[in-house]
């Protein structure tokens, strides 16, 4: 399932490959490409709240007791280690590109995701 519409990405497209340079709106190019990235990171995390949302609602339809065991819910001393290896991987892999000569690895979060592909 897609966010976007087949004409939308037809557009995206034609946007993507439009010739001429992107528009600068700082004068610092530097800044223009931070606030892309920006944009971009906002627009990816609240397609992952909104699933995040509906699956809570589907999953509390079917056991009405799910949020007040959510709200209590405490991590494990295994699980703790594991979400804070996670967080730190997405850390540095978030500023990767900043601190190192390495290229990025755009797949690296894709074995980080606590949430099972196709969700």
């Amino acid at each position: 399932m897609s966010e976007y519409s087949k004409e939308q990405h037809e557009v995206l497209d034609l946007l993507k490959k439009a010739p001429g340079k992107r528009p600068q709106f700082f004068d610092t190019g530097g800044v223009d490409h931070l606030l892309t990235m920006i944009m971009e990171l906002s627009s990816q995390l609240w397609i992952v709240k909104e699933k995040l949302y509906l699956h809570g609602e589907i999953l509390c339809e079917l056991d009405p007791d799910l949020k007040q065991k959510l709200k209590h819910w405490q991590p494990s001393p295994d699980q703790s280690i594991e979400l804070e290896q996670m967080r730190t991987r997405m850390i540095n892999n978030l500023f990767r590109s900043v601190t190192s000569n390495e290229p990025v690895n755009d797949n690296a979060s894709d074995t980080d995701d606590p949430v099972p592909p196709g969700t």
